[in-house]
C-alpha cells in the first residue's frame, strides 16, 4: 500500500528568507523556491557531504555528531541570508569546516611533533 498525504497533514508556513507561504509538513526552506533557500539547501548538501553521514568515503574524514551537525546548518543558513560571509571552525576531531557564500570545504591537517 502506498501512502499518501493528506491535506490535513500539511499546513501553510513561512520561508525564513523571503516569507513566502508555502504549503508542508516539514521544513519550509526545504521546499521554497526563493533563492536562499536554494542557497540554503546546496549549503546544506555540500556539508552533508564533508561532515555528514555520507562523508565516510571522502579523504579520512568523519562524521560529526548531530549537535555539531546542528550547528553547521544554523551557520549555513546564516551564510545564505547574507548576515555571514565566511565562517571558518573546528570540529571536534581537529579538522576545519569552512562555509562561504560559494563553497563549503573541510580540511585535515596532520601535524607530528615531540616534546624533547
Amino acid at each position: 500500500m502506498v501512502y499518501q498525504r493528506t491535506p490535513e497533514e500539511e499546513e501553510e508556513r513561512a520561508c525564513p528568507f523571503c516569507g513566502q507561504m508555502v504549503l508542508t509538513d516539514g521544513d519550509p526552506r526545504e521546499v521554497c523556491d526563493c533563492i536562499k533557500a536554494a542557497h540554503f539547501r546546496a549549503l546544506c548538501e555540500a556539508l552533508d557531504s564533508y561532515c555528514g553521514e555520507d562523508c565516510d568515503g571522502v579523504a579520512d574524514f568523519k562524521p560529526v555528531p548531530g549537535a555539531v551537525m546542528e550547528a553547521l546548518r544554523i551557520i549555513a543558513e546564516q551564510v545564505a541570508h547574507g548576515a555571514l560571509g565566511t565562517v571558518a571552525a573546528e570540529l571536534p576531531d581537529g579538522s576545519t569546516v569552512k562555509i562561504g557564500a560559494r563553497k563549503v570545504s573541510r580540511r585535515i591537517t596532520v601535524k607530528a611533533e615531540q616534546a624533547i
